[in-house]
């Protein structure tokens, strides 16, 4: 993520961020730097023993993400996905199993690779923690940033399923709200293989309180996710058909900010093309609460952009403007 001169986003796109909800920024990112990192993302895919993973499955719904075991039905889905906080963890497309076997290849096979690449990962995570995600958390006014989760998308060619409309708020919230995602295009993302959609402006209606949330458990201090079931509480009531959302498709190298309220969505990949992208999720920790009912909850300090020091000088800077 090289640039000859600082990178900072520009008043106009500071102001387009917070009117509409969110906003492209095409080159962010070269193209040598998304193939690298697809090829990565494709070598772990690669190093995956099948021999030792449950099976997992993970489909996108109005009801939040659903996940279950193809081959290991005993065994608690709930749990490899909430550890994945912690972890690189895989999720296979919904129907990449039958009768224990992958239908096709692995890399064919995989919805996606999360949660914790930015912390544990060579590539992804310098990537994540570049000079130029730290404008951007700067860009839209965040004092001491931190990643909560991250992902590689893989969107497969004629299977990769359809994310319904929603807020990434309801899934990872804070008082007050924070949540921002930052979503880098590694190919071509089109109409066809499942581009974004937004409804713009919807990040103000304040029409959701819906929250998926922690509850149950075994309160067994050695494996904190032990029975954990994720409900809903509250509601989503926007109605706005999705025929109103606008389409972005975009190029290979661009960055996508997301505030965490807009409400938006992706179509299914009908193509034979790919639509591969990594993401990740920061929020701001400054006089803010995470709160202990969300799905995710690392067991390590979150990665933040700026160190300690900065964000007290940061903090200083703007208690003297």
């Amino acid at each position: 993520m090289s640039s000859a001169q600082p990178f900072a986003l520009t008043d106009e796109q500071i102001a387009f961020f917070h009117r509409e909800g969110y906003l492209i920024i095409p080159d962010f990112f070269t193209a040598e730097e998304a193939d690298r990192l697809r090829a990565h993302a494709n070598k772990l895919v690669d190093q995956l023993d099948l021999s030792t993973h449950p099976g997992t499955v993970f489909k996108s719904s109005t009801e939040g993400p659903q996940t279950s075991n193809s081959y290991a039905p005993a065994a608690n889905s709930n749990q490899y996905f909430l550890d994945s906080a912690d972890n690189i963890s895989y999720f296979f497309e919904e129907h990449a199993w039958e009768n224990g076997e992958l239908k096709v290849s692995k890399l064919q096979s995989v919805n996606k690779i999360g949660h914790a690449l930015h912390e544990l990962d060579p590539l992804f995570g310098p990537f994540s923690t570049s000079e130029k995600v730290r404008a951007v958390s700067r860009g839209v006014g965040m004092t001491a940033p931190a990643i909560l989760q991250s992902m590689v998308i893989f969107k497969q060619p004629k299977i990769g399923g359809k994310v319904d409309i929603h807020r990434d708020h309801t899934f990872l919230f804070t008082e007050p709200a924070s949540t921002t995602g930052l979503w880098f295009a590694l190919e071509d993302c089109t109409m066809a293989n499942g581009c974004l959609k937004f409804l713009p402006g919807s990040h103000k209606d304040g029409l959701c309180n819906k929250k998926m949330v922690r509850r149950g458990g075994a309160n067994d201090p050695t494996n904190r996710n032990k029975d954990v079931d994720l409900v809903f509480t509250g509601e989503e009531k926007s109605t706005v058909p999705e025929s109103e959302y606008v389409a972005g498709p975009v190029k290979k190298g661009t960055l996508v900010l997301i505030h965490g309220d807009i409400l938006h969505m992706s179509s299914p990949n009908t193509s034979p093309d790919s639509r591969n992208i990594y993401t990740f999720h920061m929020i701001e920790t400054h006089n803010t609460t995470y709160s202990a009912e969300n799905w995710l909850q690392s067991s390590r300090p979150l990665v933040h952009l700026f160190s300690p020091e900065e964000e007290q000088a940061y903090i200083k800077s703007k208690q003297q403007q």
